[in-house]
């Protein structure tokens, strides 16, 4: 799955228009940085931040003592981020295979790209190298909650 057919499903799920879904990858494509957040969004939406799991070099299946310690904080802190108002959506992918598998997605409502990291990175599966991670602005309604 590439980052579009992504941005789409995700767009799909929260029951948002096939319209609103096409201006958002046309948006995307049209960008002249993926990673920079858009100046001023239409009315009535706001920028958040899409981050995009893969399986990490140190991703594993093996059910581990380390690995259920990794979960379960992984967990916690989306928990955390979610009680914090900087989690909209967080979740798991399906059917994913392969070394860099997508694994999950968050949405994040924060002011920037740098805080976006910073809230990523307090991820004990992104610290310990079992997810690698990549970020995208992404416009969506203002009224969006977790």
């Amino acid at each position: 799955m590439n980052v579009k057919s992504g941005i789409f499903a995700v767009l799909a799920a929260l029951g948002l228009t096939a319209g609103v879904a096409a201006g958002a990858l046309e948006r995307l494509a049209q960008s002249p940085s993926a990673t920079a957040a858009p100046a001023q969004p239409p009315s009535g939406m706001r920028v958040y931040y899409m981050v995009f799991l893969r399986r990490g070099p140190a991703w594993t299946a093996a059910i581990t003592p380390e690995a259920t310690k990794i979960s379960h904080g992984h967990r916690a802190n989306i928990d955390r981020l979610t009680k914090e108002g900087l989690m909209v959506v967080a979740g798991p992918f399906e059917g994913t295979s392969g070394d860099r598998a997508l694994t999950g997605i968050f949405i994040l409502r924060v002011d920037s790209m740098e805080a976006a990291q910073a809230a990523v990175d307090t991820d004990p599966a992104v610290r310990a190298g079992r997810f690698v991670y990549e970020i995208v602005p992404w416009w969506g309604p203002e009224s969006l909650r977790y």
